[in-house]
């Protein structure tokens, strides 16, 4: 149990920082987006609903770069401390569960936020937007799903070499050409969509976060230490 509680605690406190940093910097880039689209809509070629769309593309490739590292720098760092195997995947997860928590709760709130004051304002043209608690589940499973995924391919790189990653680049690419191109799939972007379709999908990607986990987990245990 110490192992896991300093594990955790040096993951918290190499990140700390960074997010610190990149959550300040979002809040203020909203806060100015929003002042543009209440002075001057006509220079934001965004619709009321979707002006924070931009935020999960941001909070994304966020947590796609903390899985890499977390794989790739923090896992042979941690073990040459004195780190277990079970200890590092045990904080790596906790940290992943709970950073996509926050980031999910931040981006819910800017969401909604930034709707009741243009709604307050009235500049809102749309519809309300995805409940609170619905948004904020699907946003939490698409970000922890996005720090394992990128998690795994990090450990891929670490411990079979390049190629093996370069594979597994390749492998997600073209899953994701294929659903996306799979006719009759829902739309989960569509503003008419219902919650219980949001739920249905968030659900789905927590299964899938569970599986990704269990690989993780499978390759981690007996990749080689090494120091550079």
């Amino acid at each position: 149990m110490a192992s896991y509680r300093n594990t955790m605690r040096f993951m918290w406190q190499d990140s700390y920082k960074a997010l610190r940093i990149f959550l300040a910097v979002l809040l203020l880039v909203d806060i100015g987006l929003l002042v543009f689209q209440v002075n001057w809509p006509h220079l934001v070629d965004n619709h009321s609903n979707n002006f924070y769309s931009s935020n999960y593309g941001a909070i994304g490739i966020f947590t796609l770069v903390t899985g890499l590292l977390t794989a790739t720098v923090t896992f042979p760092l941690m073990l040459s401390l004195g780190s277990t195997r079970r200890n590092y995947i045990a904080g790596a997860l906790s940290y992943g569960v709970i950073s996509s928590a926050g980031l999910a709760l931040f981006q819910t709130l800017v969401a909604h936020g930034g709707t009741a004051i243009l709604e307050g304002l009235g500049k809102l043209s749309e519809s309300a937007p995805t409940p609170f608690l619905t948004l904020w589940y699907t946003q939490f499973t698409i970000y922890l799903l996005i720090f394992l995924l990128f998690t795994l391919l990090g450990t891929i790189f670490y411990r079979y070499g390049t190629v093996s990653g370069l594979i597994t680049i390749a492998g997600f690419l073209f899953i994701l050409f294929f659903t996306a191109n799979t006719p009759g799939g829902p739309d989960y972007t569509d503003k008419d969509v219902s919650s219980w379709g949001f739920l249905l999908a968030a659900h789905y990607l927590l299964a899938l976060c569970v599986l990704v986990a269990v690989l993780l987990w499978l390759i981690i245990r007996k990749a080689a230490v090494r120091t550079y």
